[in-house]
């Protein structure tokens, strides 16, 4: 009689469970992957706006003059605007790259009533929501809200909403919300210089 061939019930359990576990370590490596995904986007992207806003006042780029920020009675010739700025908005978890142009408020973003532009306002050149298990992080202690802003030609650079006594090297980033570990990147910006450079994660 020849012997039958077979895997025994304790053999199939192991089976099972070396199976269960390897689909639990996918899952947990895909899942990382993800949150990496996400928060290495919204920094970069954070990161990426505020060196346009400061490459803008560099290079002098001229933008629509919707406001008639140079009362030539023309609402759609291109001017160079007083500023351009980034704004950071932890209550509607937004960023916000601007071309400050409404002269009687320089030196602060209004935004528009809708759309991009509207008389009497600053002009959005780019808007980002930061995804909801991420929020943006600033030394600023005074309210939800900060602008960084840089003037033409000289980018001199000068802040919205920041106490002066962190006005000279503002520091400011983007983290997880919850976590044991939050992910979590910090910048630093001068105020001589304007230069945007990383910095060490306690500062912001």
């Amino acid at each position: 009689m020849k012997n039958k061939k077979g895997f025994t019930l304790v053999e199939l359990l192991i089976v099972i469970l070396i199976t269960i576990t390897l689909i639990g370590a996918a899952i947990s490596s895909l899942i990382n992957t993800r949150r990496s995904f996400i928060f290495n986007g919204a920094s970069q992207k954070l990161e990426i706006m505020l060196r346009t806003a400061r490459s803008y006042a560099v290079t002098g780029k001229a933008t629509k003059d919707y406001s008639d920020f140079d009362n030539d009675g023309d609402k759609t010739d291109l001017v160079s605007p007083a500023n351009y700025g980034i704004f950071l908005d932890k209550s509607n978890n937004e960023i916000i790259l601007f071309a400050d142009i409404h002269d009687t408020t320089e030196g602060k973003y209004d935004a528009p009533a809708s759309g991009n532009h509207s008389a009497g306002t600053d002009e959005i050149l780019d808007k980002y929501t930061i995804p909801s298990n991420l929020e943006l992080s600033f030394n600023a202690k005074t309210g939800n809200t900060v602008s960084i802003l840089y003037t033409p030609i000289f980018a001199d650079t000068t802040f919205n909403n920041v106490p002066d006594t962190e006005k000279t090297l503002f520091h400011f980033g983007i983290k997880e919300k919850t976590g044991t570990s939050p992910l979590k990147r910090c910048f630093k910006t001068n105020i001589v210089s304007g230069t945007i450079e990383s910095a060490d994660h306690s500062e912001c």
